[in-house]
């Protein structure tokens, strides 16, 4: 009897992608929707800054496990998985009112190179992660809100 084995059967990889993207997605949604963020934007606003963040976080992490270990034909071939679920999931997610992911495309990588240079920036943890709230929510920086208070 064989107690650790599991049936690993091979899976695609494009799903799987699409899965991990829809599965943060969620998860970013849902906190970013909590009170403690005190975040009054509609939901169509919290979802697609939510699915943005999604993508660079999946994207990132990506990068950082496959950082030297696969060549440059493996790397892209991920990134046009990556690239190809998002969009969509984006078109799928915001058809309904009007946008598309081709129509945004231009500010969603503007939004992935803000979040990936403040990553890269010399902000410390949780330093970083405020930084990358602040672009998210357009909300003040830590040393304007206290002033204000």
């Amino acid at each position: 009897m064989k107690f650790f084995s599991r049936n690993k059967k091979p899976s695609d990889p494009a799903i799987v992608v699409g899965s991990c993207l829809k599965f943060l997605l969620n998860r970013i949604t849902d906190e970013l929707d909590g009170e403690r963020y005190s975040w009054n934007k509609s939901w169509g606003v919290k979802r697609f800054e939510s699915m943005v963040l999604a993508k660079f976080i999946l994207d990132y992490s990506f990068e950082r496990i496959a950082e030297g270990k696969l060549a440059d034909d493996e790397k892209n071939g991920y990134y046009s998985m990556s690239n190809t679920s998002f969009a969509s999931m984006f078109n799928e997610e915001f058809s309904e009112v009007g946008m598309n992911f081709d129509d945004m495309q231009n500010e969603i990588e503007k939004k992935v190179e803000a979040y990936s240079t403040v990553w890269r920036e010399d902000y410390p943890v949780p330093e970083c992660y405020y930084q990358i709230y602040m672009l998210i929510t357009g909300s003040q920086s830590r040393e304007e809100l206290e002033e204000e208070a």
